[in-house]
């Protein structure tokens, strides 16, 4: 199995069950790996990095309120992914992970509906990178920065689909790195691969939520 899976928690975990959102959570990446990979079993790394035993490849893992993703790449030794919803509570805090150049790219931006989608992606962006990494510094204002920010396409309420060059820049170590990034209505999707996600097949299910996978 190779991909990126993108579904309800409550698809997979019914909301009747007394259980904490962080258990739903947990409960819904086991529930979709029991069903496609059921040989594996889910761990984590010393800095709380997954790790998928039985499977040879990378793993990553995100959620936000009530939807998860699920990043699997069996050729990959290092890869990032972060999903995110919440698009106003990003832009609230956009002066703490965003550059000064990035910050007046941001101010340029009338609307704020746009705003917000531009401050989730770059977020979603730099949270992909520092999974991707593992023991990268997480200030990401002082040391991850998008390059060109102006040129980010608008999003325009139907999906769109870009890369994005983000650089990585500390003192002991320096990387440029190129970032996909899925906008879709109901949320926002960043992932990136030492070896590039092969062509997936795409369908959609549950209201829009998207599914990306390979058999």
């Amino acid at each position: 199995m190779e991909g990126i899976f993108v579904a309800r928690i409550v698809d997979f975990v019914p909301e009747v069950l007394p259980l904490s959102q962080r258990e739903r959570e947990k409960k819904a990446v086991e529930h979709l790996l029991a069903h496609f990979l059921p040989d594996t079993f889910l761990t984590h790394s010393l800095e709380g990095a997954p790790i998928l035993e039985g499977y040879g490849g990378a793993i990553s893992i995100s959620h936000s309120t009530d939807l998860f993703a699920l990043y699997l790449s069996p050729t990959a030794s290092r890869i990032g992914l972060d999903l995110e919803t919440k698009f106003a509570k990003v832009l609230r805090v956009a002066p703490r992970f965003m550059d000064a150049d990035e910050l007046q790219a941001l101010s340029a931006i009338s609307s704020l509906s746009e705003r917000e989608r531009f401050a989730t992606l770059l977020w979603c962006a730099k949270e992909a990178t520092f999974k991707y990494f593992r023991t990268a510094h997480p200030d990401f204002r002082a040391y991850y920065h998008l390059l060109h920010p102006t040129t980010i396409l608008p999003f325009t309420h139907e999906p769109l689909t870009q890369v994005l060059q983000l650089s990585y820049l500390h003192p002991s170590h320096i990387e440029s790195l190129h970032i996909t990034v899925e906008q879709h209505p109901l949320y926002t999707l960043a992932y990136v691969a030492d070896s590039g996600l092969k062509e997936t097949s795409s369908k959609q299910q549950n209201g829009g939520i998207s599914v990306f996978l390979q058999p």
